[in-house]
């Protein structure tokens, strides 16, 4: 069973992205499920006979944002990931969100398609997208750093959605070669340590790795 932590739903539902399968999230009263479509463009979720469809992967925010504020915990003031109630907050969230989906991800996902998916599939990897990824990711951290500087997180002192969102592919990025790009960046660096070092994460971690 997947911990019904906030941080732990928000992982889990972003390993569809990554094209992992069944995941079904128990939670008393509901139950929840998140798969990917058979055309596999995108991404479903089921809840009370009701679907929430996304064509594109990186919609399935939409979905996150909606298990989320389904699922509140009573401790939703010490843990809201969304900053629902705080409008600055809540703008931040959004904006980081965007600046991951449209800058950071495709650049990581490109790396990842090229020497995960590429070479699986019984190809040659391009170099030369790997190195163009790699240097619109270090554009990309050189802002993430300047913006660690200022605030803990990406939106703030607490941790976010903004932030977990980085999550699935970063942790398969990390145990690429390329992953010493992140050594100029020691905001960066701590910042990603320090999500990994939460519980929540290091469980769907060990999923991911197949533990």
């Amino acid at each position: 069973m997947v911990s019904r932590d906030g941080a732990a739903i928000r992982v889990s539902s972003l390993l569809v992205d990554g094209c992992l399968l069944g995941f079904i999230f128990i939670l008393p009263f509901f139950f929840l499920r998140l798969v990917l479509l058979p055309s596999h463009r995108g991404v479903c979720l089921r809840h009370q006979r009701r679907s929430i469809y996304t064509r594109r992967y990186r919609q399935s925010r939409a979905i996150s944002r909606y298990v989320l504020r389904k699922f509140k915990t009573p401790d939703a003031g010490t843990n809201n990931l969304l900053r629902d109630g705080d409008l600055e907050g809540s703008a931040l969230v959004d904006a980081w969100l965007d600046v991951e989906a449209l800058l950071y991800e495709p650049a990581v996902h490109a790396v990842f398609v090229q020497h995960r998916v590429v070479p699986a599939l019984g190809g040659a990897p391009d170099e030369k997208v790997i190195g163009e990824s790699v240097e619109k990711l270090r554009k990309v951290l050189e802002v993430y750093e300047a913006r660690l500087g200022e605030r803990r997180y990406l939106a703030g002192d607490d941790v976010s959605l903004a932030d977990l969102s980085h999550f699935p592919y970063t942790h398969y990025f990390m145990g690429m070669p390329y992953a010493a790009v992140f050594d100029a960046f020691p905001r960066v660096r701590s910042w990603w340590q320090d999500l990994m070092a939460r519980p929540a994460v290091q469980r769907v971690a060990a999923m991911m790795d197949g533990q």
